[in-house]
């Protein structure tokens, strides 16, 4: 899997093993209160599916497509967030993606053509190409909600950052060293204010 090299963030931990972590973070929040979405609009959402595999390089998204693929990711990021505080998750959520996964067939066909004989191919028709971008995210969610890295999911510690990671040890806060230099550097900052405040509360107060 391809991340995106002008996005200003790195990949979180854990979004090169799932995909549907990617997905969450498709919407990252930036200082400033700033939000850079990958799937902004269709042709944004085409090439993101693209990089990933997740569609044909002919395909082609259009705006009811990535309202679906929106809808979608708030279901995963919900998923996500229940996860990583140990809460149980919301039947809505458990819904909607459990209906990606079923909305198109999962087994490849069986095909015939003279230069390849018998054969088995995933069907991509163009009407169906977010739906099945669609089933492999939910599949990706639903292993990794139930697999072995399903106890380490976290948010990211670093106040403004909305993005969701495997925790790859335990001292992990945050998502990337922007995020950790950034709360560092916040930390400092109040260290010294409090230090300046307080000198000043201890000086002696100028006569008159």
């Amino acid at each position: 899997m391809r991340y995106m090299t002008d996005h200003p963030l790195p990949p979180a931990p854990g979004t090169d093993e799932h995909v549907s972590l990617d997905f969450a973070n498709s919407a990252a929040s930036l200082p400033g209160e700033r939000i850079i979405d990958s799937l902004d609009t269709p042709a944004a959402a085409t090439e993101w599916l693209v990089e990933r595999d997740l569609a044909p390089a002919n395909a082609q998204l259009w705006d009811v497509c990535v309202n679906r693929l929106h809808s979608l990711r708030t279901h995963t990021r919900a998923l996500l967030a229940a996860r990583a505080d140990n809460q149980a998750p919301s039947e809505t959520d458990l819904q909607a993606v459990n209906e990606a996964l079923t909305t198109v067939p999962s087994a490849s066909l069986l095909h015939w053509n003279d230069d390849d004989g018998l054969h088995r191919v995933a069907e991509h028709p163009a009407t169906q190409v977010v739906e099945h971008a669609m089933a492999a995210l939910a599949a990706d969610l639903a292993d990794l909600l139930t697999g072995p890295d399903a106890g380490i999911v976290a948010a990211c510690s670093a106040p403004s950052c909305n993005r969701y990671m495997v925790r790859t040890h335990a001292r992990r806060h945050w998502c990337s060293t922007r995020c950790g230099d950034r709360v560092r550097a916040a930390r400092a900052y109040a260290r010294r204010n409090a230090t300046e405040q307080s000198t000043r509360s201890k000086e002696p107060a100028a006569a008159n």
